[in-house]
């Protein structure tokens, strides 16, 4: 048989054998496990080893005996065929009882062969007795060796102990060094710097003393003078004693530099009085030695109260003089020709020329803004002043609006930058601001509220008034950008003296229209001129309007004065007999309103001019009527008796009469093209305004072909289907072509 299949027979011998087989393998294998325990030496020399294993073998053979005693017990036979079943699903008993081997010969063979290892090992045991006996002495040695070891580490360690004892001796000792390290060192920190903000160097003395108020090093020592001051007045109240051996010191120091301080700053304040001298660079100059007042402040109050009212004594006299002169200074400049009180919308002019014809030499227009509408620009606000000798050397002259924003915007600008001085350098603000802005300023704000109600009291310049209140507005404006509210109680005044003048003049616009009498006026079909001046004269006050906030009273006045302007022209229109005449009166009045407010208007103005165009429109449209009237007034009468009889819903009212409806047709056809072309001539005869003129021309025959074609639907009801005459209407397209052959004319 061959030798490698053994193994495998080997691992499964005692299953499916008969009962002496089995036991003879069993005891083999117990024999094998004995002889491989049994290798481990316990004794001294290889002979032991060897007398040991055959002890281990007696042993297993003694146990033999007592396994085959196991055959008296018959149970173990109880499941034999079921192991049978399993042994014989095994894959080496499959072949050997299909090969027809014989299990008795091949079990002895495996005894065999396990009697051949079992030598073989055991001669290899007795080989390495030797080395085995020398590995047991090198252990027994290499214990002896770790007891040592052992000893030594013992000891380490309780060397160990002592030391970890010391480091925290060590450490206890040097936490409370380190507390009154900690502790000397604060006191050292807090007692240096009492000592240095409590002493007085040799250094600053000397540089109180002989340096200029001006030098950097004054200033900075200045600064340290008046830290010490309040740390030492701080001091004494804790009752301090080092306090004490100091203050002579500082009081001394304190009044010298006090006194160098007033007299800079007194000397600064003289300079202001001096011709040609510009207060602002002084001012400027103060400013980089703001702390000097501040000094004043916190040690002597008494001399910053003079400095305070030595400044402003001497800027009010500076700034009531300026502006008084200036103010008397620019009166030269105005206009030597000033509206008066016969300047108004409704006056009778008749035997002058007209207002729009021409102008008297230096004199502002009365009712047109032209140019005078710049002057509410950003740029032309706060532009340069006018320098009276300038423009007189130049022979200028100004309506009042630019006098007015000149000297208003030299407040504004001179003003507003010594509010700011004043909360800088003073250190005040709120009230404490306003009432002292108001010491330096207040007189000068009387004398020039004065004077502009002396001249405002003789204006009769509405536009000039307008234009002055939405300045001061955009002034109002400019001061809360630049968080100056201390001349808003001067605007205020201001606008309480324009805003009342204002009124009344347009009032008295107002009244001129209604109190106006056409009989005594030269009234042609050409626009007035008192149209003219009143659409000049509410263009330009609505343009002004709309560059400010919403003026309630001004908005009411120009309604007023639209509505009495509405009756005067109606009014006018009477004076002519004929109604044809009256419409064209009224069209070329409020086609010139409506130009001109078209003209001086923007698109945000729209509102204002919808009205004029409204009422242009109806006047245009009863003009058309009547224009129509002469050639196809027997048509429009039949269609409108029509129509409204359809509109009630009884069509069957309207009266038919074939002859009078075959009449109002071929009357039609003969004579549509020639009633054009005479109302195409009558049209552009009557307008001088072509563009009008067109428009006029271009409405008429719209109306006339939408009365035909409305003809051509009235003649479509039922009643009129047997009428012959329906076949003469001309064809509707026909006739639109013919109308837009005038549309070269348009």
């Amino acid at each position: 048989m061959d030798t490698q299949s053994k193994p495998g027979l080997e691992v499964d011998s005692s299953v499916g054998l008969s009962g002496g087989t089995q036991l003879k393998m069993n005891h083999r294998i117990n024999n094998n496990n004995n002889n491989n325990n049994s290798r481990i030496p316990t004794s001294s020399s290889g002979l032991d080893l060897i007398e040991e294993s055959q002890d281990a073998a007696s042993a297993a053979d003694a146990k033999k005996i007592a396994s085959l005693k196991l055959f008296d017990d018959l149970s173990i036979f109880d499941d034999v065929d079921h192991k049978m079943k399993e042994n014989l699903d095994n894959e080496l008993v499959k072949t050997a009882l299909d090969q027809g081997i014989d299990i008795r010969e091949y079990v002895a063979d495996v005894e065999a062969e396990l009697r051949r290892v079992e030598d073989f090992a055991l001669t290899d045991y007795i080989k390495e007795a030797t080395n085995i006996a020398s590995l047991h002495y090198q252990i027994k040695s290499c214990d002896n060796a770790l007891e040592v070891i052992e000893d030594m580490l013992q000891s380490f360690r309780t060397n160990l102990g002592n030391i970890s004892t010391e480091i925290r001796w060590l450490q206890t000792q040097s936490a409370n060094m380190s507390v009154k390290l900690k502790n000397r060192q604060a006191v050292r920190s807090e007692l240096s710097q009492y000592i240095n903000e409590l002493a007085v160097p040799e250094f600053m003395i000397r540089q109180i003393v002989e340096c200029p108020v001006t030098d950097q090093v004054f200033v900075e020592q200045l600064h340290e003078l008046n830290h010490k001051i309040g740390f030492a007045k701080q001091q004494a109240f804790q009752d301090a004693r080092s306090a004490h051996d100091v203050r002579d010191v500082l009081l001394k120091l304190r009044v010298k530099a006090t006194a160098k301080i007033r007299d800079y700053l007194l000397q600064k304040i003289q300079q202001f009085k001096k011709p040609m001298t510009n207060y602002q660079m002084a001012q400027n100059s103060m400013l980089k030695f703001r702390f000097f007042y501040e000094f004043l402040l916190n040690s002597e109050r008494e001399i910053a109260k003079e400095v305070r009212d030595s400044y402003v004594d001497t800027t009010s006299k500076i700034f009531y003089s300026y502006f008084k002169h200036y103010w008397t200074r620019l009166a030269k400049l105005q206009f030597d020709d000033l509206p008066l009180k016969d300047d108004l919308v409704g006056t009778d002019e008749s035997s002058k020329k007209s207002f729009f014809t021409t102008q008297p030499k230096m004199k502002a227009p009365v009712f047109s803004l032209g140019e005078r509408g710049v002057i509410l620009q950003q740029a032309h606000l706060e532009g340069p002043v006018l320098v009276e000798h300038t423009a007189s050397q130049a022979n200028q002259k100004f309506p009042f609006e630019v006098l007015f924003r000149s000297i208003q915007w030299a407040l504004v600008d001179n003003a507003s930058r010594e509010y700011l001085f004043i909360i800088d350098f003073f250190m005040m603000s709120g009230q404490a601001a306003q009432d002292l802005f108001t010491q330096i300023w207040g007189k000068t704000m009387l004398v020039m509220l004065k004077q502009l109600e002396e001249f405002v009291s003789v204006s009769y310049d509405s536009i000039g008034l307008f234009l002055c209140i939405q300045i001061v507005e955009k002034y109002k404006e400019t001061l809360a950008k630049r968080d100056v509210p201390a001349l808003q109680p001067y605007f205020e005044a201001v606008q309480q003296i324009l805003s009342p003048r204002l009124d009344f003049v347009l009032d008295l616009n107002v009244q001129s229209l209604r109190n106006a009498d056409p009989s005594g006026f030269k009234i042609t079909s050409q626009p007035h001129y008192i149209t003219r001046r009143y659409a000049e004269l509410v263009a330009a006050m609505i343009v002004i309007k709309n560059q400010g906030p919403d003026n309630a009273r001004v908005t009411s006045l120009i309604k007023q004065m639209q509505l009495e302007m509405d009756s005067l022209v109606m009014r006018m229109a009477a004076e002519f007999g004929d109604r044809k005449f009256q419409l064209i009166f009224m069209i070329n009045n409020y086609d010139a309103i409506w130009s001109v407010m078209q003209e001086h208007m923007q698109q945000e103005d729209s509102r204002d001019t919808e009205a004029v165009k409204a009422v242009l429109g109806q006047r245009i449209n009863d003009f058309v009527e009547q224009l129509l009237s002469p050639y196809f007034g027997p048509m429009i009468e039949f269609i409108k008796h029509s129509e409204v009889a359809v509109d009630r819903g009884q069509p069957e009212t309207v009266k038919l009469d074939e002859k009078k409806i075959g009449s109002i047709i071929r009357g039609f056809n003969a004579n549509w093209k020639k009633a054009m072309d005479d109302i195409n001539a009558e049209v552009m005869r009557t307008f001088n305004n072509f563009k009008q003129g067109t428009n006029i021309l271009q409405t008429a025959l719209t109306h006339l072909v939408q009365y035909y074609h409305r003809l051509h639907k009235i003649l479509s009801l039922p009643q009129f289907k047997n009428f012959a005459v329906r076949n003469e209407l001309i064809n509707l397209h026909h006739l639109m072509v013919e109308v837009k052959k005038y549309k070269t004319s348009f």
